[in-house]
């Protein structure tokens, strides 16, 4: 990877700028990332706009061999839609997955393929 990218620096300064973390713990012992989701969708309720799930990845997630409703998005998808109906919220889920091509320089570019307004990744 360093020696692709331009070095050890350079190469590090592209994985420090792609991850990004929270907190993990409130003082309520609510993880700080199912907080921010909660945010997230009752945003989209109050906005009435939909809840946008975006997935990337390889031939796993891009459902090589399987029909496209077998693929994860499909099935978390299938599984989530009803419960966000119950709260009044749309679900949209978005399977960006690039299969038998590396994942990168594309992972660099995710608001081309997921969306430039999505609220999980």
């Amino acid at each position: 990877f360093a020696e692709i990218y331009g070095g050890e620096n350079a190469a590090r300064a592209i994985l420090h700028r792609g991850i990004i973390s929270f907190p993990s713990i409130k003082s309520d012992n609510t993880p700080e990332g199912l907080r921010n989701t909660a945010r997230r969708i009752f945003k989209a309720k109050k906005e009435k706009k939909p809840f946008q799930l975006s997935f990337a990845g390889s031939s796993a997630v891009a459902g090589i061999g399987n029909y496209l409703e077998q693929t994860f998005p499909s099935v978390l998808a299938h599984i989530l839609t009803e419960p966000m109906q119950l709260l009044g919220v749309e679900l949209e889920v978005r399977n960006a997955a690039i299969a038998d091509i590396s994942s990168f320089p594309y992972g660099w570019c995710l608001d081309n393929y997921m969306g430039d307004v999505v609220d999980v990744i």
